[in-house]
């Protein structure tokens, strides 16, 4: 896959459009409370941050097509590795090492997974960078999380 094409995925504009449906859906679940959501750093992020996390989340993207273009399975070593790097990414960026914001527990880093393959706006956003994506990261997620998380 060429460089132009995995950056197609994630849609800034789109995404901040429809935070307050994701907001409320994380909310449904019990993943969050609106408290929580309010509290969280990217609640106050500018376009610029936004797009820092956007090339950050288009640099880790290449190795997650890699492994699945590897046939590598969810619970290898290397995508295990990658699913650290993803957890702490969401666990820093966006919760600032609070334990109980998004990302932190083992039902959030689950039920986040299972959002990018539930939501269509997630999903369409991960299968744009690869067709298996969506599925290949939540399954990774809950491998992750019920290995390592509490």
């Amino acid at each position: 896959m060429k460089d132009k094409e995995l950056f197609k995925g994630f849609d800034v504009e789109k995404y901040l459009e429809k935070k307050p449906e994701y907001d409320k859906y994380a909310i449904e679940q019990g993943w969050a409370t609106k408290q929580e959501l309010a509290q969280h750093p990217s609640s106050i992020w500018n376009k610029n941050d936004w797009q820092k996390a956007k090339q950050s989340m288009d640099d880790s993207v290449k190795l997650w097509v890699s492994a699945i273009e590897r046939k590598l399975t969810p619970d290898n070593p290397e995508v295990q590795k990658l699913t650290e790097q993803l957890y702490d990414w969401i666990k820093n960026a966006w919760s600032h090492n609070k334990p109980k914001a998004i990302g932190a527990t083992k039902e959030q880093f689950i039920g986040l997974g299972q959002m990018y393959c539930e939501n269509p706006d997630f999903r369409q956003m991960w299968d744009n960078y690869h067709p298996q994506l969506a599925e290949f990261l939540a399954h990774a997620m809950k491998v992750y999380a019920e290995k390592n998380l509490k």
